[in-house]
């Protein structure tokens, strides 16, 4: 059978799941609000890590590959490239 979903259906399927998981984790610190932000950060990347690995099978080498690449977003200051949480 052929998918017929197209590249930018993917992309806006990708960026409600992304905007849906940020607000998760934002809420985060409103919920428990003695939590340090960098606690949230380091928690939320090392759940992140821990599903991609354990539900994808990506290698830790190809997750690190991932992280300079965003490394580089944030350095460049492209602000549309993140959710918006309100």
């Amino acid at each position: 059978m052929y998918d017929e979903t197209t590249d930018e259906q993917i992309l806006q399927a990708h960026d409600k799941a992304t905007k849906v998981v940020a607000e998760a984790v934002f809420e985060l610190a409103n919920k428990f609000p003695a939590l340090p932000p960098i606690s949230i950060f380091e928690g939320a990347l090392k759940g992140a890590v821990a599903v991609m690995v354990g539900k994808q099978g990506d290698s830790l080498s190809d997750i690190a590959d991932l992280l300079e690449d965003v490394a580089d977003i944030l350095r460049s200051g492209e602000g549309e490239a993140w959710p918006t949480v309100n």
